[in-house]
């Protein structure tokens, strides 16, 4: 007999202090990893990967995700990417996927399996000043017993790619973002969790933003964020005026309002005829990694750091 725990569990079962998953009408008792039970014949049943906690079972149910943290591994701080042991859901929140211990990808060597082994696809090139994605990947055989987790880079947030390398990892969760610089080196982040929330933070923040004609029309401005999802972007604004005037700073996700200088729709406006104003905002972007920005005056004056994101 077999019982596949990694397909959709329907509800959490408590019984005698034990915590059990209900799967097909049976309800069986939830074991700890290694743990090889029996059921009411005495046969053995396989278990796969069976998360031995509430709090890694919520990635089956909630599509939920935990550790799994980023980072520029020491060894290689330039191409190499750490991620910590962890749990999540598939990105089709089918399978709960499970990371028992860190391991290491190296984005500037063609992928094979294992730790401190290479992570790039075979049908990609290293683009300097590019974004790639980085996930976790699963290949799962309840019958054989085997479920082996490993990682790499795509550009493509549907790691089309890694999976083309790597044929036999079916199931896969990005969990960070890196963006290497002109020469082909990972820019320096911090990534972390808090309260469920994942934030990166850049170690040192880009202006992505510096005109001194704002205007009163909006405009469309490119963030450093990823690309290809939305993201709550991290943001410090400032402006120096020589007059009073409001800046709106807003999603294009939201209508585009005009800013009336003090107690206008803007979350960020200048009212001093003089000084500089400077103000941190959350704004979410499209997945183009865009924002926009308009000003009451024609003569405004708007720069804006990027400190980092949060999705």
């Amino acid at each position: 007999m077999t019982i596949n725990f990694v397909q959709p569990i329907t509800a959490i079962h408590y019984t005698e202090g034990s915590v059990g998953a209900r799967q097909d009408g049976d309800t069986h008792k939830l074991p700890f990893r290694g743990e090889t039970l029996t059921d009411a014949d005495g046969a053995d049943v396989k278990v796969t990967n069976i998360l031995n906690n509430l709090d890694k079972l919520k990635a089956d149910l909630f599509d939920g995700i935990g550790g799994l943290i980023i980072s520029r591994d020491a060894g290689d701080t330039a191409h190499d990417v750490n991620v910590t042991a962890g749990w999540a859901a598939d990105s089709s929140n089918a399978v709960a996927m499970y990371l028992g211990s860190e391991f290491t990808k190296q984005i500037d060597a063609a992928w094979v399996a294992g730790n401190d082994a290479g992570g790039f696809p075979s049908g990609l090139t290293l683009t300097l000043d590019t974004w790639y994605h980085f996930f976790i990947i699963l290949s799962i055989d309840v019958e054989a017993g085997t479920y082996v987790i490993d990682g790499g880079f795509d550009r493509s947030l549907s790691a089309t790619n890694r999976l083309a390398d790597a044929t036999a990892y079916t199931h896969y969760r990005q969990v960070g973002s890196v963006l290497v610089d002109g020469s082909s080196n990972i820019i320096g982040f911090t990534h972390f969790s808090i309260d469920g929330g994942r934030i990166v933070l850049w170690d040192d923040p880009p202006v992505d933003v510096n005109v001194t004609n704002l205007g009163t029309t909006a405009v469309s401005y490119t963030l450093s964020v990823p690309p290809d999802k939305e993201v709550l972007a991290l943001l410090t604004a400032m402006t120096n005026p020589a007059e009073s005037f409001g800046i709106y700073i807003s999603s294009l996700k939201v209508n585009d309002e005009a800013p009336t200088g003090f107690g206008s729709v803007g979350p960020f406006q200048n009212v001093a005829g003089n000084g500089t104003t400077a103000q941190d905002l959350g704004i979410f972007t499209n997945t183009s990694k865009q924002i926009r920005a308009r000003a009451s005056s024609p003569n405004a004056d708007l720069g804006i750091a990027t400190r980092g994101w949060k999705e």
